[in-house]
């Protein structure tokens, strides 16, 4: 791991990212907004090979 991000070889990328504080609704009072506060999240970057095999499947084997 090198800082803030985990590559996994023909697999992807994890990587910490922070989110920005931003304001919202409580849906159940949608008059009072609400501060969401910064926090850190992860984001996941699919490889190259990974998104060339998921392109091989057939999206009618994944339909309910």
């Amino acid at each position: 791991m090198a800082g803030r991000t985990i590559e996994l070889r023909n697999f992807g990328v994890f990587e910490i990212k922070v989110r920005k504080s931003r304001k919202g609704r409580n849906p159940n009072q949608p008059q009072n907004e609400v501060v969401i506060p910064e926090r850190a999240v992860v984001k996941f970057r699919a490889g190259k090979e990974l998104k060339e095999e998921v392109e091989k499947l057939n999206p009618a084997n994944f339909r309910n």
